[in-house]
């Protein structure tokens, strides 16, 4: 995006990254204005239109996502400006596959190529919604032509019809928007935030994460469980870990001896009324 607006700008001509924000900006002040006209207090006789319930929704819809996700990068914006996840954190599996993960690097809630792209994605998703209800509509009315040579006047008439797109197909367009919304954008964020917080707890647990690096591999992508293995045998000497696994041991044994015994119990029962019923014959 910085190169096209670069180049737009050596060249002395609009680049495509500034039309595309101007076209936004252009829309935004007209989407606007349509919601405000929906939200105008009425009294009891005029009530929304079917569309302008549909708006609303489907503005309350985008809307939710768009606010979570922007809460979301600034929440991380936040955390990697506070200077708490160092660079060795980015080589432990938990937080490095999320980073591969993402195809957009370094996404912003101030970013405002991302916020008009979200806009732009929210317009085309209700655009396809509305195409495709004003199709469904259309089939619904078929025209009703005089017969030549009579005075009767034509106009229109309702019937059902067969070529109707069905719920599912309606919902496509949000679905659409929600695949591309989390294909291209989401995925990958959440993971790597609660990777910053496992990291975070194994530091607290005394394991230092540069020095464990540095000794394990050489910038070199590790696996948690071995961060993890490390962080316990740290905190908790050999002889102390003893008898807590003695106790796992034994729990263990003994919750299998119950259900054994469980099951000769409800064996038993089924012996004893088999026996019953044979006495009876």
């Amino acid at each position: 995006m910085a190169s096209l607006r670069n180049q737009g700008t050596q060249n002395g001509t609009s680049s495509a990254y500034e039309d595309a924000l101007a076209e936004v900006q252009r829309l935004q002040p007209q989407y606007t204005q349509l919601l405000q006209d929906s939200r105008q207090k009425r009294s009891d006789e005029q009530r929304l239109t079917a569309g302008q319930m549909l708006l609303q929704a489907f503005d309350g819809l985008f809307r939710s996502a768009r606010n979570d996700f922007n809460a979301l990068l600034i929440a991380r914006d936040g955390l990697l400006a506070s200077g708490f996840v160092t660079k060795e954190w980015t080589f432990v599996d938990c937080l490095n596959e999320p980073m591969q993960l993402q195809k957009l690097k370094k996404l912003s809630a101030t970013n405002e190529a991302l916020q008009a792209l979200l806009f732009a994605k929210q317009l085309q998703a209700m655009n396809d919604f509305f195409v495709l209800c004003h199709s469904n509509a259309r089939a619904f009315v078929v025209d009703r032509s005089a017969p030549s040579g009579k005075n009767t006047t034509g106009g229109h008439h309702y019937m059902g019809s067969k070529n109707l797109y069905t719920e599912e197909r309606l919902a496509k367009p949000v679905k659409h928007f929600v695949s591309y919304f989390v294909q291209e954008l989401l995925i990958g964020i959440p993971g790597e935030m609660l990777g910053c917080a496992l990291c975070g707890y194994v530091e607290l647990l005394g394991v230092e994460l540069g020095t464990f690096m540095m000794s394990v591999s050489n910038n070199q992508v590790v696996k948690v469980e071995e961060i993890c293995k490390a962080a316990v045998e740290t905190k908790y000497s050999q002889s102390l870990l003893a008898k807590p696994l003695m106790l796992v041991y034994q729990f263990n044994r003994t919750w299998k001896d119950l259900d054994r015994a469980r099951r000769l119990d409800s064996n038993i029962v089924s012996v004893r009324a088999s026996l019953h019923r044979a006495k009876l014959q």
